[in-house]
């Protein structure tokens, strides 16, 4: 179905008169990750954890809902592009150069990930937005700012000359290293299917907008496999980020193979006792799927580096996957949540406090979730 026809419950004629004008497409089929929205800082819009923007993404600067009928504006952070060209809070974005946001047919389409894809050669796009002051439709042009394009290019090597199999990642990471406390602060950050042979060459594209003088970057990389960490760098690499495309030649260093079975192996790892495969189970149990390759591996990455299971748990709790299961029924939604935690059914008094609570959280969902956890013992 056209994502246009999610709009007919709208009265409001120029909405159809405006859309006719601006050609709203039908749904766009290429295949779309919905885990890393990117709209500056909008609230609850990811369950996995952040990455830093590339040059291709854009920040709008709103914390928003995704609903059946567009994208509601929370709150407009001050400064940012939205307060810029006038949005505000209780304004809803519909489309994005005639393209529908928000919650289509079961389906995120994130306001800053339309920007990006929507943007003309100009570097701007058109959106469709919904007055909250005085109910009128109003198209809204935006400058997008694309930062120049900016690329490390180089290789990857493994010492003992891995062999290639299905399910095979990449991941890559600029980061700051000019102070040891800096270790996390991240500049690009890119995953690729491992394929071919070695050595395996990429292209981590950054903003250079964001490279400061006389700081120093190094890049560093990793091999996942079915969500387990099998080769790293050693130590970051350095780059120099001042230079016009610097070009890097990285070796990889073994960490494990699978446990109980010699690597690759067959199976997806199940019933390994590993701690991603909690994660696994708290994905089937409460977004109704299982990890995607690219989400196992992100999630493995992060318990590598210390993230506790616990604050994991809160993000997928305070999602906006697993809220827009309850179509916007929050009463259901704290209801849910409160039997995972507490192991029993909450008293309507319960869900009211609960409710005004998220409330004063400017519906934070995460920062909810993760109260109740303390509360809970979970």
């Amino acid at each position: 179905m056209q994502r246009f026809l999610n709009f007919a419950w709208l009265r409001w004629i120029p909405c159809f008169v405006i859309c006719l004008i601006q050609g709203v497409h039908g749904q766009d089929f290429r295949d779309r990750e919905t885990d890393f929205p990117n709209a500056g800082v909008q609230a609850q819009s990811r369950y996995l954890p952040p990455i830093q923007p590339t040059p291709s993404q854009f920040r709008l600067g709103i914390q928003s809902r995704n609903t059946a009928t567009g994208v509601v504006i929370l709150r407009v952070v001050p400064g940012s592009v939205a307060q810029r060209i006038g949005l505000e809070a209780g304004d809803t974005i519909l489309t994005v150069s005639g393209y529908q946001v928000g919650m289509v047919e079961g389906r995120i389409y994130d306001v800053g990930d339309e920007i990006s894809r929507r943007m003309n050669r100009q570097g701007s796009a058109t959106l469709l937005v919904l007055n909250n002051r005085n109910g009128q439709l109003v198209n809204i042009p935006v400058e997008t700012d694309v930062a120049p394009d900016a690329a490390v290019l180089g290789t990857v090597m493994t010492n003992d000359r891995q062999s290639v199999f299905p399910s095979m990642m990449l991941d890559l990471r600029i980061i700051d290293v000019t102070h040891p406390q800096w270790r996390d602060v991240t500049i690009a950050e890119s995953q690729l299917a491992v394929t071919g042979r070695w050595p395996m060459s990429f292209r981590l594209d950054y903003d250079p907008t964001v490279v400061r003088p006389n700081h120093r970057y190094a890049i560093e990389a990793q091999i996942s496999y079915l969500g387990q960490v099998i080769q790293r760098t050693a130590s970051p690499v350095p780059v120099n980020l001042a230079g016009a495309s610097p070009r890097v030649a990285l070796k990889l260093d073994s960490v494990q193979s699978l446990p109980g079975q010699p690597f690759p192996g067959g199976g997806a790892g199940g019933g390994s006792g590993l701690p991603v495969d909690q994660v696994d189970g708290w994905y089937l149990q409460f977004l109704g799927r299982n990890l995607t390759d690219r989400e196992r591996s992100v999630w493995q990455r992060e318990l590598s580096r210390g993230k506790p299971l616990d604050e994991i748990l809160g993000t997928i709790l305070g999602s906006s996957e697993y809220h827009e299961r309850f179509r916007g029924n929050q009463r259901a939604y704290i209801a849910d949540v409160f039997q995972s935690l507490y192991g029993r059914t909450p008293t309507p008094q319960e869900i009211q406090r609960w409710q005004t609570r998220l409330a004063q959280l400017r519906d934070d969902r995460f920062k909810m979730v993760r109260e109740m956890q303390r509360e809970s013992g979970r």
